[in-house]
């Protein structure tokens, strides 16, 4: 891979940025910031290099993680797990995945045929 790997600064910023949403989702009493989920993902997406495919997944996995985190924290008389915001913030966070693995497979092919070419 002759050292194509993501620099570890962008991993580092996105989970803790995903943290940071994390920590606005459990102190909320409504679940408005499960939008900001996708974020990290399409961070990690966009700025890891077409080798890397597993760390948009393992950014996917732990998102989706902090996403239902409020739902098992004990929060006193508050309902805070609204599942029909936190399936909709899942689906679009491993559609963005998808997505993102759909790009960097086409990135790699086109980097090959263009290898192949000379």
């Amino acid at each position: 891979m002759n050292g194509t790997k993501t620099r570890p600064l962008t991993i580092l910023s996105a989970f803790v940025f995903a943290g940071c949403v994390a920590l606005l989702d459990v102190l909320s009493t409504t679940p408005l910031w499960t939008a900001l989920y996708v974020i990290p993902v399409v961070w990690i997406a966009l700025w890891s290099t077409a080798e890397d495919v597993r760390v948009v997944s393992m950014a996917a996995i732990v998102v989706t993680g902090f996403d239902f985190l409020p739902c098992f924290l004990p929060h006193g008389e508050r309902i805070v797990c609204d599942g029909g915001a936190r399936l909709i913030a899942l689906g679009a966070i491993w559609l963005t995945v998808l997505l993102a693995l759909s790009r960097k497979k086409s990135q790699r092919t086109f980097r090959w045929i263009s290898l192949s070419g000379k």
